[in-house]
């Protein structure tokens, strides 16, 4: 940290963000967190002769790592509940009391939660009548959601505990060769193909997501040996039969 904070083409930016080197925490880095691979952390070794994106993927990298050093960053959040015409309004909003962290990059989503608006109100007391300056009303269609790009596609995995940071770009690629999906444009869609597979199986325990997300669970387990390759195995074993069973009573062989 010492060597980075020491670089010249870095030393006016940790300047204004005020890191202390005096005052660092010795380990930010929860080795409970760590499965698939290591933290990515900077060297000491200054880059030399970097591309445009090298530099921006390596000054992520600073960046992030900055920030779990840094204080935390202090927000305060206020909840409007309005009632106007016998019908019930509500708004989250926040401001950032002290940036902390956030200095680093700024970025509005980092720190403000979804749902909430960034947004500095006026003084308002509980129980106060305000006028209403302007009203309209919006009639709008919902429209069918939209398919799921690359990356919206991997963040859906990482929520519902599908595949490892390290495999889930792999999976999509298997489905794409087996020709379950295919791409269009930027977006990923079902094939026939797929759709019939997903038509097959839907309801089954082996379409179910937990299934693989409890799979992901118990071989990080039995990696930091907390569980033993015995129940590990006996479990495998004993799902198989239960998965395998379930699919020939709904799809008996003809005669």
């Amino acid at each position: 940290m010492e060597k980075m904070l020491a670089w010249k083409e870095l030393r006016p930016y940790m300047n204004s963000v005020g890191i202390d080197i005096a005052h660092l925490p010795e380990r930010v880095i929860g080795e409970e967190c760590l499965t698939e691979h290591p933290a990515i952390i900077i060297t000491g070794i200054c880059p030399e002769r970097l591309e445009r994106l090298e530099m921006q993927v390596y000054t992520l990298i600073i960046g992030r790592m900055l920030e779990a050093f840094m204080p935390s960053c202090r927000m305060e959040y206020t909840t409007v509940e309005a009632v106007c015409a016998a019908r019930k309004f509500g708004m989250l909003s926040c401001r950032i009391l002290e940036k902390g962290w956030h200095a680093i990059f700024e970025r509005e989503g980092d720190a403000v939660p979804q749902g909430c608006t960034h947004l500095a109100l006026p003084e308002i007391q509980a129980g106060e009548t305000l006028s209403v300056a302007a009203c309209n009303l919006v009639h709008k269609k919902d429209l069918p959601a939209s398919p799921f790009t690359d990356a919206e596609l991997i963040e859906y995995m990482d929520t519902a505990g599908l595949g490892t940071v390290a495999t889930r770009s792999n999976i999509i690629q298997t489905l794409i060769n087996r020709k379950y999906i295919r791409y269009s444009r930027h977006h990923i869609i079902p094939t026939r193909k797929g759709l019939y597979i997903y038509e097959t199986v839907r309801g089954m325990k082996i379409a179910n997501a937990a299934l693989t997300s409890g799979w992901e669970a118990r071989l990080a387990r039995m990696e930091r040996g907390k569980l033993l390759l015995e129940v590990f195995l006996a479990d495998a074993k004993r799902l198989s039969k239960e998965v395998t069973d379930e699919i020939f009573r709904t799809y008996k062989p003809k005669g």
